[in-house]
């Protein structure tokens, strides 16, 4: 079993928790010591893993019992109710990943007096989760964010609003709520967890290294980033940069080149090569998702501008999501067709057959190059790219 190597100093040593392949850096350890002596570290590849500090660890093992790697997660189950949906606020919709549904969602919780919890950009466009309480923030947490995000003290933070008889709204990947699930250890009437179809979550470090090629080739600062830009539409989104000089950068997935590394499976984190959450069973109340080909059960919502796949996996969600009724215009779907249409619902991504090459070249090859051998891509687009990289223009 390799156990997590992980960097630090004399004063700490691995936390031996589940195995490097197991490990999600859900962040349920760190949140549950009573001595906040677990940090959570980048290991060689970017990805944050567990670390203790010996010389003040109790040993009481809480972070062992509550570890979602090292214990059986909640059977495969399907979701009670299934929608196509879409937000009818066109602007809302447009800055959202697909049908703009936790939107509403968030706005619900928000009128109630409660909190919302989710992933947006710091002030360097480091992807973090983040706390709202007013409408007017939500939009730092629309949109996908293709990259793992750093979940601080969010845990805590979630049990203290609980606490304070608050609605509490988390959004997260699914082995981030099976984290905090485990963390809070008990279930709440308050809290509904929302989290999403995911493909895997990339490498930190490789997103590090990406917007520092682009600023260096850009010769400006970023000030904006959009991994989902609906400017050429739903379907063939784009990857899309501001830069402080007023210049854009923006390519279509189909050329992007984090874009394909990412969806070549080539930086995403061991865990999501096995997911243990994959089926519904992270435990959230609600899954979202894009409802690719939803036209062709739904012709109402071949637009182009985004449908969202919403899976209620709980009678909380389903209530949930019918509150939002008044906003969004939905179609009852089914398991099967959602499953089709997406089958990330049920499959984990498979390991790129380059992936430690790329990490090990890493170190000492310019990344542009390297996702332009590595990352899957026609002969057609590869001279294409080849040619623009090699002038500079990406």
């Amino acid at each position: 079993m390799n156990l997590n190597p992980v960097h630090g100093d004399e004063n700490t040593q691995p936390l031996l928790l589940c195995a490097t392949e197991d490990c999600t850096g859900c962040s349920a350890c760190s949140a549950i010591c009573p001595e906040s002596c677990v940090a959570l570290l980048p290991d060689r590849e970017g990805f944050l893993r567990p670390h203790v500090d010996s010389a003040r660890c109790l040993r009481c093992g809480l972070c062992t019992k509550i570890c979602p790697g090292l214990h059986p997660g909640l059977p495969a189950r399907e979701p009670v109710a299934v929608y196509a949906a879409q937000n009818t606020c066109a602007a809302v919709r447009e800055e959202s990943s697909s049908g703009g549904v936790f939107s509403l969602l968030a706005e619900r919780v928000l009128e109630r007096g409660g909190v919302v919890f989710g992933a947006g950009c710091d002030a360097t466009f480091r992807v973090v989760h983040q706390e709202v309480e007013d409408a007017a923030d939500l939009a730092r947490l629309r949109g996908s964010k293709y990259v793992q995000s750093d979940m601080n003290d969010i845990f805590r933070r979630v049990r203290q609003h609980l606490g304070a008889g608050r609605q509490v709204l988390f959004s997260g990947s699914p082995c981030q709520v099976a984290g905090l699930r485990a963390f809070l250890g008990k279930v709440f009437d308050r809290l509904l967890c929302v989290d999403f179809v995911c493909h895997g979550v990339p490498s930190p470090r490789v997103f590090e290294l990406w917007k520092r090629r682009l600023e260096k080739r850009s010769r400006s600062a970023i000030t904006g980033i959009s991994f989902r830009n609906k400017a050429c539409g739903w379907r063939q989104f784009s990857f899309a940069a501001t830069f402080a000089d007023g210049r854009t950068y923006r390519e279509t997935v189909k050329e992007e080149l984090y874009l394909r590394g990412f969806l070549s499976n080539l930086f995403l984190r061991p865990a999501c090569h096995a997911c243990r959450f994959k089926e519904m069973k992270s435990g959230s109340d609600l899954t979202l998702a894009d409802y690719w080909g939803v036209e062709k059960r739904f012709p109402c919502f071949r637009d182009n501008r985004g449908t969202s796949l919403v899976l209620a996996n709980s009678a909380k969600g389903v209530e949930a999501f019918r509150s939002c009724a008044s906003g969004v215009e939905f179609r009852d779907s089914d398991y099967a067709h959602a499953v089709a249409c997406n089958p990330s619902i049920v499959r984990s991504s498979r390991p790129h057959p380059d992936r430690a090459r790329f990490f090990a070249r890493l170190e000492t090859h310019e990344l542009g190059g390297l996702l332009l051998r590595m990352a899957k891509l026609s002969f057609r687009r590869r001279v294409k790219l080849f040619v623009k990289h090699a002038l500079g223009m990406i």
